[in-house]
């Protein structure tokens, strides 16, 4: 990252009309992390959201964490896209930044564009390892037509909560001395971080939590401590299942009323084999129906253990998100340290 303030920066692709004016800016003010938020939500009505939910907590209240916001302007003055750029200092997996793009249509020029300049950025500030999250088809195709290497893939997956699925067919069978509880929060804080992290402990984004990251997400509208169900033997915790309700009209899914997600579903490693999982999914899910919502959502990566569960409760792949990645050098043209 720059260790100065930039200016805006603006150049046009000289001799090729229909290419965006291109803007950097780094260290984004609220008022425009603000304006850039009404742009996705602008976008939302595309299939699927245009940036993921770190980058959207991020415009919706500034954090610690430094970034950098990518414009594209059109001929008439308004903007077709962005990208944001996530400097990830300190990453475990040694990633330097995160970008995703979000893109007015399937403008391939100008999702091109912002995926060029987001790499020219990446080199200013001394290049090194980065990723690119996709979720739109034009965001995929421009990390293709790039040559990035596709380095994983992120299954959204989706079922009805109709009296057929598992969930809700039958109650779920807890191991024996199992309880389940809800989040007292302030009391159960530091139990919740040791487990989520041990159960995710080689998890690029799940694992690693921090008192912050858990207040970030206490932080959000849509949070409420009854929500999170904690699994109990005695005075230790085996794992949880934190349960998402989105507020009416999300866009994470076409044509469902109220979607619920199973946000976090965590098993520490010594409970694995107990049938913890299902059970925990079971009451979770079940929860989720009983406070109203249609549908349930989650996501997961393609190859985890935790698919061949999902799919025998019920649930069917809806949507797959891209991850790629790329390494840039430094502008200098030496090649960062990672």
């Amino acid at each position: 990252m720059p260790a100065r303030r930039c200016l805006p920066r603006v150049a046009r692709l000289a001799g090729v009309l229909d290419h965006p004016a291109i803007a950097v800016v780094h260290h984004p003010d609220r008022e425009l992390a603000h304006a850039l938020g009404g742009l996705v939500e602008r976008l939302a009505g595309q299939p699927g959201p245009v940036v993921g939910e770190r980058k959207r907590v991020q415009l919706q209240r500034l954090d610690d964490t430094p970034w950098s916001a990518v414009l594209a302007t059109g001929g008439d003055g308004a903007w077709v896209g962005y990208a944001h750029l996530r400097w990830e200092h300190a990453h475990p997996g040694g990633l330097v930044a995160s970008v995703e793009l979000a893109v007015d249509g399937d403008d391939d020029v100008a999702s091109d564009d912002l995926l060029a300049a987001a790499r020219a950025a990446i080199a200013d500030a001394g290049g090194g390892r980065w990723q690119l999250w996709a979720h739109q088809p034009v965001a995929v195709r421009a990390a293709e037509r790039a040559g990035l290497a596709l380095a994983r893939r992120l299954l959204l997956m989706h079922a009805p909560l109709t009296d057929e699925l598992p969930a809700l067919a039958a109650p779920p069978t807890l191991p024996e001395g199992v309880t389940l509880a809800p989040l007292r929060d302030g009391v159960d804080d530091a139990a919740l971080i040791q487990a989520n992290n041990a159960a995710f402990a080689d998890h690029p984004e799940q694992g690693g939590w921090s008192p912050a990251e858990l207040e970030i997400r206490r932080a959000a509208p849509w949070y409420d401590p009854t929500d999170v169900l904690l699994a109990w033997w005695g005075q230790h915790l085996l794992g949880f299942h934190w349960t998402k309700r989105h507020p009416p009209g999300q866009r994470e899914l076409a044509g469902v009323a109220r979607l619920g997600e199973v946000y976090v579903l965590a098993v520490h490693p010594r409970a694995q084999g107990m049938g913890l999982g299902r059970a925990l999914l079971r009451a979770g899910v079940a929860r989720l129906a009983e406070r109203g919502c249609s549908d349930a959502a989650l996501y997961v990566d393609v190859g985890e253990p935790a698919v061949s569960l999902y799919e025998r409760e019920g649930f069917e792949t809806a949507r797959v998100h891209r991850c790629y990645v790329g390494h840039e050098l430094g502008s200098d043209g030496r090649r960062a340290a990672t």
